[in-house]
């Protein structure tokens, strides 16, 4: 091959890399275009306000409570709350709720549940009442595992709302009290 077809041909291989890079480019841009907003979608809005659109849409609240300083709560924010499978699973079971817990609400929230440690997940039904809590980082199909799990919860009948209610009211019964003890140690609560 002489120096110019060498040439020639340098140049139709370079220009066909480069029609390919850019096919590749422009497919991964239409796929992640096509993917976005298809994960977990936040309210946004007070707590109260929250609180107020679960009882209207008669959901189940999922909060993920984090800190800007923690790293698994940044991996969970990019790698699975983005996950379009876990946004099929989260969106029509929950109302889903992003809470800084050193930041304007989050410190009083974190404190009602007893939050110690980042991420906390918190799965609480359409009154507030904890029914079910998790964290640290996980992967997509163990996270959607614990939407099941808070679900399974929530179908209880004797929620923790309920227990306290019941222990405001007087109710001293040893069995009742080691219930409503077990249920708390349980969700992590004082």
């Amino acid at each position: 091959m002489d120096y110019i077809s060498y040439i020639k041909y340098y140049k139709m291989v370079r220009h066909t890399i480069t029609a390919v890079l850019f096919l590749c480019c422009s497919i991964c841009i239409v796929k992640g275009q096509e993917n976005a907003g298809k994960g977990i979608k936040f309210f946004e809005g007070s707590w109260q306000e929250l609180l107020k659109a679960a009882g209207q849409q008669h959901k189940l609240i999922f909060v993920d409570m984090y800190t800007d300083w923690c790293a698994p709560c940044k991996s969970m924010e990019k790698v699975v709350f983005p996950d379009s499978v876990v946004g099929g699973k989260y969106n029509p079971l929950f109302l889903s709720y992003r809470l800084d817990a050193e930041k304007e609400e989050g410190p009083e929230i974190a404190k009602q549940f007893n939050v110690r440690g980042f991420p906390t997940y918190l799965y609480l039904n359409s009154s507030g009442d904890l029914i079910y809590r998790s964290g640290n980082y996980m992967e997509a199909a163990r996270f959607n595992h614990l939407a099941d799990q808070a679900v399974r919860s929530s179908a209880d009948s004797n929620t923790l709302g309920k227990m306290e209610a019941a222990y405001k009211q007087g109710n001293r019964e040893p069995a009742f009290l080691q219930a409503y003890i077990t249920r708390l140690s349980g969700l992590d609560l004082d």
